[in-house]
């Protein structure tokens, strides 16, 4: 008879101990605490810059179209994906002013950052980081910097896989003066469940190119579901390869075409739809980037070389 209660005491212990970890693992926890500077760093335009010039050196980074992918490393252990479109990597440059000036940043925004570019007003936003799926998100903290006034960065959420976006901040997140020292941003009192969280870059108000920088990031939650946050059906259904003597041959729903230079200057755009070829002669060889639209809105973007 003992036995019986010995055995019956311990399932019970071990049924007891397994509901505490069950209920333990729910509570929201610092997650994700991430300031990129062990992330690859994206290839530069100007091989030869070195860190001795800072605002070269950390002002020369390629732009990669995406979406590409990256794991993401969790404090209470195992990983998620993070899925980028239309970005670079810097993991040893910071602010702008403290590029160009070896002025020391805000307290607490690190030197590394991810940057998310935005061509034009017209385009609106091109740069987006989608993270994991995360359960029970009560706070987001995160710092970052711009490349000029006022021009920000935002942050959205998505309790429905991706199907809608909310602000999570409430409202364009905009600095008053100039973010290129650092701005800190801590968003508490979050109730978010199941949600997917992307950052894209922020508003610009003149119609020139931009770069939002996120240089540390940090969420309380759990590990949610094994989605990226990638919603594809944002990304349009559409094919471009450059042929040398044929030009640039676009395949699929395309609605509207733009092309930018590595500086995001407009140098082509083509409003017919439909496949097409759009010949480059008069584009000096190098490196460009093609935004195409759909005819749902949907975007692609992609790099290639003129030759």
């Amino acid at each position: 008879m003992n036995k019986i209660y010995k055995k019956s005491f311990l399932f019970f212990a071990a049924l007891m101990m397994g509901l505490f970890v069950i209920v333990s693992a729910q509570d929201p926890e610092l997650i994700i605490d991430e300031n990129f500077q062990d992330w690859p760093e994206t290839e530069r335009s100007d091989p030869d810059a070195t860190l001795e010039d800072l605002n070269a050196y950390c002002e020369q980074t390629l732009m990669l179209p995406g979406p590409d992918e990256f794991d993401i490393y969790y404090l209470t252990g195992g990983s998620g994906v993070v899925t980028m479109i239309k970005y670079q990597i810097s993991p040893d440059c910071g602010t702008k002013k403290y590029n160009r000036d070896g002025i020391e940043p805000t307290e607490g925004v690190t030197i590394g950052f991810i940057g998310l570019m935005k061509v034009s007003e017209e385009t609106d936003t091109i740069g987006q980081m989608y993270l994991p799926k995360l359960s029970n998100v009560t706070k987001v903290w995160f710092t970052y910097s711009c490349t000029g006034s006022n021009r920000g960065i935002r942050i959205y959420h998505s309790l429905d896989n991706g199907e809608t976006w909310e602000n999570t901040y409430g409202e364009e997140i905009l600095p008053e003066g100039d973010a290129q020292m650092g701005q800190v941003v801590e968003i508490d009192g979050l109730d978010l469940n199941n949600v997917l969280i992307k950052f894209t870059s922020g508003v610009d108000n003149s119609d020139v190119s931009q770069i939002s920088r996120l240089h540390d990031l940090k969420i309380w939650g759990v590990p949610g579901g094994p989605e990226t946050g990638m919603d594809i059906h944002e990304v349009a259904d559409i094919t471009a390869k450059y042929v040398q003597g044929t030009g640039l041959i676009l395949n699929g729903p395309v609605e509207s075409v733009r092309i930018f230079d590595l500086t995001g200057r407009l140098v082509e755009e083509s409003g017919v739809a439909g496949n097409q070829i759009l010949s480059l002669d008069h584009l000096s060889d190098g490196v460009y980037i093609i935004t195409a639209v759909d005819r749902e809105s949907r975007l692609f973007n992609q790099k290639f070389l003129k030759h």
